[in-house]
Order: C-alpha cells, then structure tokens, then sequence
C-alpha cells in the first residue's frame, strides 16, 4: 500500500504473475498479466513506494525479469535483467526508494549458490556491477529491506549439517553493500529484517536451543551490530517485523503452550500444546 492509501495485490497463477489495484475510494481493478508472455513464470516479489510506484522480479527460464509501474501509469513489459548469466537463480527479492532506484537480491548457482546484489538507477541502469555478498554456500532463507532513502539490509542464512550461520550486509544510501557481517553462528533460522529512517537495520531471527526455541533481535545503530537479545519466552518461533514511519518496530511470532494431561484418552488423539500469536514494540 502507498502513502496514499491506494493498495496493490500480486500473485502468481499457474504460469504466470498477475496484479490488480484499489485506489481509496475506488474498487479492485482489472487485473493485469506483468510478467508478460512466454515461459512460466514463479518466485516473484512484489515491492512499492510511498508514491505508488511499483517494481516486481520473478524468475523466468534461469534469467530474472524485472517489471515496473509508475504510479498512476500502467504495468511496463518486464525484462531480463542486465550482466545476469543463464543459469539457476532463486529466491529474488526487490526494494525501491524514494531515490528510483531499485535493488534487487537473489541466490544464483554460479558461483556456488551465493547471495548476489543490483541496484538499477531511476533510469532503469545498472549503478554499478553485481556484488557477490555472501564468502560461501550454499544459501537460503534470503531476505532483503530497505528504507525510503535507500539505506537498505540483506540477511541469508548458509545452509550446512552443523552450524548455520546467519550473514549479513548493509548499503548506505547511493553506495554499494558493505562486506557480510556474520551475526549468528549458531544452528538458527527464520532471519527477518527491517530498515529505520535512520538507517538502522533490525534482524529478527529464532534460535534453536537443544531442548526450546527463542527469537532473538540484532540491531545495527550506525552500522555497527549489536549482541542479540531475546525478546521472547521458551517455545518461541516464525517471527516477523513492521515498522511505523518514525521507526518504531513491532516484532511478532508464534509462541508454543503445553496443555494439561487430559484423565483419559478419548476417541481422537488430543492436541498437547496450544499456540498463540505475541507481539512486542520497541522505541528508538
């Protein structure tokens, strides 16, 4: 939704991505096909600005493919993202700012599954070469954020059979990301992310302990990561974060309850825990 109230929805059909909008006031539109013709199309994310306009990114046929909409104007045709070679991408994510321009993220598998970033420009070019973020592979779990100026976090988690580690890199406004910082070395999961008017990243992520989960938070004022704080109790998963336009921060997840023993066992199996939904805020 747009600073303006006007809402846009995406989703992804059997081969293609389509999108429709509600202007306040209005109703749903016609629903339009953005990711064009050809091969199917799938994993896309769809992002928007306070001012309306629109960017989603999907994978197609090995390549990623970018389609734009300015506010008020129509869906433009996608295309194939520059300096991209043909081989398996996934997981594309994509942010715009109040600058123009676009950053997108995805994994690719040359080389190694690793986590590679582009920022296009207001005009549609590429500001620099890609960067190849993440040391090693291969990658999962990618999530990118970014704030209205351009100051913006990419957070992945490298898969393994013993630690996982959780990495990180940020981008200050018009300049490339940073080198990743390692920010969890521990067999966690689920990383998060958000980004302040400040500039100040919060990743969000569960712990998982040998007998219990927790979720635990990492911020980065001026660029430097803090030590994680667990914001929640045992049992504790899948979280998630929003921010207000003033950079206060709601995180929520799941957390996890046993129940009683039941006296006796009745004909169906009775469930041994029940689950609610938590919230917490914080003020910068």
């Amino acid at each position: 939704m747009d600073s303006s109230g006007t809402a846009t929805a995406a989703w992804q059909s059997l081969s293609a991505v389509q999108a429709v909008s509600h202007p306040v006031g209005g109703s749903w539109g016609r629903k339009v096909t953005i990711s064009g013709r050809g091969r199917r199309a799938e994993a896309f994310q769809l992002t928007l600005d306070g001012r309306g306009d629109a960017a989603a990114v999907f994978e197609r046929h090995l390549s990623l493919e970018l389609a734009t909409r300015r506010r008020g104007g129509r869906w433009r045709a996608p295309s194939a993202l520059p300096g991209i070679p043909r081989a398996g991408v996934y997981e594309p994510k994509v942010a715009i700012d109040a600058r123009g321009e676009t950053i997108i993220a995805w994994v690719h598998d040359q080389p190694g599954r690793r986590v590679q970033v582009l920022v296009l420009g207001a005009n549609g070019k590429p500001e620099g070469p890609i960067q190849t973020l993440s040391r090693k592979g291969p990658i999962t779990e990618l999530q990118l954020a970014a704030n209205a100026i351009g100051d913006a976090v990419v957070v992945w988690r490298e898969e393994g059979k013993n630690a996982r580690p959780i990495e990180a890199a940020t981008r200050l406004a018009g300049r490339r990301f940073a080198n990743a910082v390692t920010i969890s070395r521990q067999k966690d999961t689920g990383p998060r992310a958000a980004v302040d008017p400040d500039g100040d990243a919060t990743i969000l992520f569960t712990r998982i302990h040998p007998a219990t989960t927790t979720v635990e938070a990492i911020r980065s004022p001026q660029g430097a990561w803090q030590t994680p704080v667990v914001i929640t109790p045992p049992a504790s998963f899948t979280p998630s974060i929003a921010l207000s336009a003033n950079g206060d921060a709601t995180a929520a997840w799941i957390h996890q309850e046993p129940l009683p023993e039941p006296s006796s066992v009745g004909p169906q199996e009775q469930p041994s825990f029940s689950e609610s939904i938590e919230t917490a805020d914080y003020e910068p």
